[in-house]
């Protein structure tokens, strides 16, 4: 005993992926698209798909309706009333009476104020977002250029430390080095006088 209820969008964008203007949709079960009730319809109406006024489908009231919300120039209007006959000349005729009216348009100035205070705040959330983005890989960028350098400075300050170990080895070296030739050099002389006195005891 519900009465249907319907629900009418039209839209000044693209929303679904179809050249259909129109598209409807109902309530029904998602695997088996059995209908669980005709009394709700939604209605979706996207004006940028409409085709220009010249080409719009003059027969088809929808259409000519569609147009008029869609219409932008006078040009649109002069055409639609020509092609639409009298309901679309009455429709018209209401529209510049509607907007020629002083509460309408400061209506029009507040809207139009309102979509550009909306457009900015938009602009300046974007804008603040893309700057905390920034500072954020700034930040991550900086930590990972800081973890590189550390490391690095780590393995400098390793390769010094070996170095200095390689040094104090070749210095040890060079001290048994010079150990070993003073050692020579005294058994060379030992072995020169050893020469010397088995030459005198064998006179």
């Amino acid at each position: 005993m519900l009465p249907q209820t319907i629900v009418i969008s039209i839209m000044g964008f693209k929303y679904f992926d179809c050249e259909e203007v129109h598209s409807e949709f109902a309530v029904m079960e998602v695997n088996r698209h059995e209908l669980l009730s005709d009394k709700q319809k939604y209605h979706f109406f996207e004006l940028p798909k409409l085709p220009n006024v010249e080409s719009i489908d003059t027969t088809s009231e929808k259409d000519l309706w569609l147009a008029l919300f869609n219409a932008e120039t006078q040009e649109e209007l002069d055409q639609l009333m020509k092609s639409g006959g009298e309901v679309m000349t009455q429709a018209v005729g209401a529209y510049h009476s509607i907007t020629a009216d002083k509460q309408f348009q400061y209506l029009e100035t507040l809207r139009a104020k309102a979509r550009h205070d909306e457009a900015q705040a938009l602009s300046n959330a974007r804008k603040q977002e893309r700057k905390l983005a920034d500072e954020h890989w700034q930040s991550v960028v900086a930590n990972v250029v800081a973890k590189k350098d550390t490391a690095l400075a780590e393995k400098d300050t390793a390769l010094a430390e070996k170095d200095t170990a390689l040094a104090e080895k070749n210095t040890a070296l060079a001290e048994k080095n010079t150990a070993l030739t003073e050692k020579n050099t005294a058994l060379a002389e030992q072995a020169k006088l050893i020469a010397e006195l088995q030459a005198k005891l064998n006179k």
